[in-house]
């Protein structure tokens, strides 16, 4: 089995949005962080040569900032993704065992245990796993 299923982008198409975001995400995030070693080299290389520190200390700050409000906004966005994914997994099943003939569909309580814990089960994979994998 791989780590992402591409059957899930294509027979799921609210999973599209939150994979392109978050991938979004992952790349400025990349960025930020090979960003933020370039700032504190610069203020490392002020540091020896006896240059202002001000400039570089600003740049390692910002780059901090941007970097923090990146991984929060990553948070959100996997929070949402996984919330919108599992939903829409949750409502295509309901969907098909409902359009089912009555006696092909699977018992109430099998049917309300999959809809809701099955389709939930999906969220920390959406929410923790997949913004890594992407990113």
């Amino acid at each position: 089995m791989k780590p992402f299923d591409p059957r899930l982008v294509k027979e799921v198409p609210a999973t599209r949005v939150p994979v392109v975001v978050l991938g979004v995400l992952g790349g400025l995030s990349g960025v930020a962080a090979i960003s933020g070693a370039f700032a504190i080299a610069a203020l490392v290389v002020a540091l020896v040569r006896g240059h202002s520190l001000t400039g570089p200390a600003v740049a390692v700050v910002v780059v901090f900032v941007i970097r923090g409000l990146l991984s929060l906004l990553t948070e959100q966005v996997a929070s949402w993704a996984a919330t919108r994914i599992s939903g829409a997994l949750r409502h295509d099943y309901l969907r098909r065992m409902l359009a089912a003939p009555a006696d092909e569909r699977p018992d109430a309580a099998r049917l309300m245990t999959v809809s809701t814990h099955g389709a939930s089960a999906v969220e920390p994979y959406v929410a923790r796993y997949l913004p890594s994998l992407v990113a």
